[in-house]
């Protein structure tokens, strides 16, 4: 078993990740365990754009208890823009990055 060291940010230091996503629950998971597992990330917000699977139940199964996560959903669906739109307007990193639902992120990127 490998232990894991959670890291916790003060709001407005480090980045912030957003994820916008859509019917995304078959492969979100990865995309936001490695946003997390991101040094300076002091928050990532998944935007779930009215998802007809379970995106936000998979969402929120991936909190690792820092705080750090952030799920958002749309009422209806309203494309990538719109998501990532509402993400920014709540943001509360020095930073700002976007990652899709089906991609992942180095360590150290």
């Amino acid at each position: 078993m490998v232990a894991t060291q959670i890291r916790t940010m003060p709001a407005g230091t480090g980045a912030t990740i957003v994820i916008a996503a859509y019917n995304a629950s078959d492969f979100i998971a990865p995309s936001i365990r490695s946003a997390l597992a991101q040094a300076d990330c002091c928050e990532v917000i998944v935007v779930d754009d009215a998802s007809s699977d379970k995106t936000a139940d998979t969402a929120h199964a991936c909190d690792d208890g820092s705080g750090r996560l952030v799920v958002l959903e749309q009422d209806r669906n309203q494309g990538p823009a719109a998501a990532r739109n509402r993400a920014i307007s709540q943001a509360k990193g020095e930073w700002m990055a976007l990652l899709d639902a089906d991609d992942r992120m180095d360590p150290g990127r």
